[in-house]
Parts: C-alpha cells; structure tokens; sequence
C-alpha cells in the first residue's frame, strides 16, 4: 500500500495485509482511510433493543469525536439509518469503527477488549461508563486492562478521559463509583432512553425538549440535595429552601420518583420536615 505522506491517506487499497490502525468493514474495500488518527472504536450497549437508544448512543460518541477529538465528522453521519455508507465514512474520515451489544451482552464486549489490549484499537469511546458494566467493580478492572493494554478510554456524555498513563486506581474508581450513581438507573435515564414527556410540569432537576424529559443543568445539585434527604443529612424545609421548591415537592420526588435520582429503591424521607 503507498501512503502519500503529506495526506496520511492511503490513494488506493487492493487487497493483502492491512496495517495496524486501518480497518475494513467485512469485505468492502476502502480507498481511502486518513492513517492521522489512532484507530478508533465506539462501543454501545443497547438493553432496551430500542434502534432510537442505540442512535442516541451513536451520536453522542460522533459528536464527541468531532468536538472533543477535534474529526471534522460530516454532520450526515449523525442522521439515520447507521448503514455501510455511515460505517465506511467514518473509517475513511476517522479511522474509527462502531460495534454494540444487545442481548449478546458482554460477547462483543469482549472481543473488542481482546481487539484492544493486542494493539488493534488505540482509544475505546462509550457513551457512559455504565455501558461497561452495570458493576463499578467491573468497570474499575475493565479500564485497568485497556489502560494497561494501551488504550485510551473516553466517556462521551461526561468528557471524561481515561489514559493509560494514569495510574492512581483511587482516582479512577471514585470517578468510576461517581460516574456509575449518577446514570445508575438507565430504564429512565432521558440521557440515555429519553423518557417521553406526557405533560403537565417536568420532575424538580429535569426540563422538557422535543417532547421527551432531560435532566436541566440544575440536576447535580438536585441529586445531591435528595441523597442528603435520603441521607439524613438534610431536612426537607432546608432542601425545599435550597432547591426554591415546595416540601410537598421534595416529597414527592423521594416517594415517587426515587428512580430518576438514582436514590435507593426503598428510599424514606426522614420524619423531620
């Protein structure tokens, strides 16, 4: 294969071995793969078998490829269907390729470790961390093996990076533990299903847009003020008081939406108002 070295892309591909870093999907040929960029690959996990979950996922990874890895990514990638003309531009433009996991859950995971940690694939990049694992130990020794196979793990939905020369275990798995309680519970995350809106006014932290409930940019301090609650740290006035709320609201959001806060199941609210 000749390179034209001013370009990094490869002006033709005929067959025989291909090089570290180019990827062919199945056996179409690509004649043009930019060789500048580490070999990418997104992984997505898709529980609900739902084609609009697994899109968001897509486009969240694509999005951050462009904006935060700086791919100039034509905006059509991002528009359905995800197709073999969406898989070989983003080979040629990005040298990255895509898998996912539905029911084979953690088969193409799996494989995509292996492909990693043997020098196939230079950087991972999932859409949360929890499409690891659902374990935060899990997770913890999942970044340990790709860290230690060389490979970069990016976290598109929190612009969280991962580098192999990063060592401090401690720092990684409070990230991770942090990471893994606040998208703890996917069946209503609208970061990740997008629950639809059916009207009337959006849960306290969490607004409205194309008719489907996304968490507001006040739902981290939501969140911790409904733990602190929960915790008994927190009186339900002082919580009213601090999030510009109604008790009547905070109780509420503890005894009937635990769920969107990632709050314990059987989560109680303290006698004391």
């Amino acid at each position: 294969m000749n390179i034209d070295d001013s370009t990094g892309k490869n002006p033709e591909y005929n067959s025989g071995r291909i090089p570290r870093g180019v990827f062919i999907p199945g056996n179409r040929e690509v004649p043009y793969v930019d060789m500048t960029h580490p070999p990418t690959l997104i992984y997505m996990r898709n529980d609900e078998k739902s084609t609009d979950q697994l899109f968001d996922q897509f486009t969240d990874c694509v999005e951050y490829i462009h904006d935060e890895l700086g791919i100039d990514i034509p905006d059509s990638v991002t528009h359905p269907p995800i197709d073999d003309n969406t898989k070989q531009t983003l080979v040629e433009i990005a040298n990255t390729i895509w898998a996912a996991d539905d029911s084979t859950y953690p088969n193409t995971l799996e494989e995509a470790v292996r492909k990693a940690c043997d020098g196939e694939i230079d950087r991972m990049v999932v859409p949360n961390l929890y499409t690891l694992s659902d374990s935060v130990r899990d997770i913890h020794g999942m970044i340990d093996s790709l860290s230690a196979g060389g490979v970069e793990v990016h976290v598109a939905r929190r612009r969280v990076v991962f580098e192999p020369t990063d060592r401090d275990s401690r720092r990684i798995l409070y990230a991770c533990t942090e990471l893994e309680r606040r998208d703890s519970n996917r069946r209503i995350d609208p970061l990740s299903a997008g629950e639809k809106h059916t009207g009337g006014r959006p849960p306290v932290g969490y607004t409205v847009e194309d008719c489907r409930l996304r968490p507001s940019d006040e739902y981290d301090k939501v969140e911790s003020v409904l733990h602190a609650v929960v915790d008994g740290t927190m009186s339900i006035h002082r919580a009213a008081s601090k999030l510009g709320v109604s008790r009547t609201t905070i109780r509420n959001a503890i005894d009937k939406r635990s769920e969107m806060y990632g709050l314990p199941e059987e989560a109680e609210r303290p006698n004391r108002s």
